[in-house]
């Protein structure tokens, strides 16, 4: 068995934690890998087997979960209901910068959206997002009233890997550049 992770994973917690594993053995990887799906965050238990002990998670505590290996399978990228838009993590320098750059969105053209996610935690990510083509209007508004309907977001990690988070423990999305807004949306500044 090589001394390299076959498969390393992070549990991300609603207390801020984060508990990180590693797996050598492909074998043992693929047994974790085949149970990893889109109920992970509604399981009653997430258990982890280790040499000398057990690690039993709840599922709902569970904000999200990193996989991080040579290659990841398709399988596990296909659970992205939406599999021509490219979600990447990019650190919040990056945000700011390509913020500067975005172009406004013209509808069926691609176009490059950024995202900064706040969890319960108060942790944040930012998350640019390659759309092969923008959306109409009253799709806009659809996706800006359901984006907090679908369970997960699952996106490729900086270095490597994708995450899958739950949205259950999302507090808020900001969305650039700003699509169609809502009628009923609630017009005002920041300050």
């Amino acid at each position: 068995m090589s001394d390299q992770p076959y498969l390393e994973f992070h549990l991300h917690l609603i207390n801020g934690n984060t508990h990180k594993f590693v797996q050598k053995d492909p074998n043992s990887a693929e047994q974790i890998l085949n149970q990893f799906n889109l109920k992970v965050f509604s399981l009653p238990s997430v258990i982890i087997s280790c040499d000398n002990k057990i690690v039993t998670y709840q599922g709902s505590s569970l904000m999200g979960v990193s996989l991080m290996m040579k290659e990841i399978p398709d399988e596990i990228l296909k659970m992205n209901r939406n599999t021509n838009i490219f979600l990447q993590e990019i650190t919040e320098e990056d945000f700011h910068a390509r913020h500067i750059e975005l172009k406004p969105v013209v509808e069926y053209q691609p176009i490059v959206m950024l995202n900064q996610i706040e969890f319960i935690t108060g942790k944040k990510i930012w998350i640019e997002a390659h759309i092969p083509h923008a959306a109409t209007g009253i799709q806009e508004r659809q996706l800006l009233h359901n984006w907090f309907l679908e369970k997960i977001l699952l996106c490729h990690r900086i270095g490597g890997g994708i995450t899958m988070w739950s949205r259950a423990h999302m507090m808020s999305c900001t969305i650039s550049p700003k699509p169609e807004v809502p009628s009923n949306s609630w017009p005002a500044e920041p300050i």
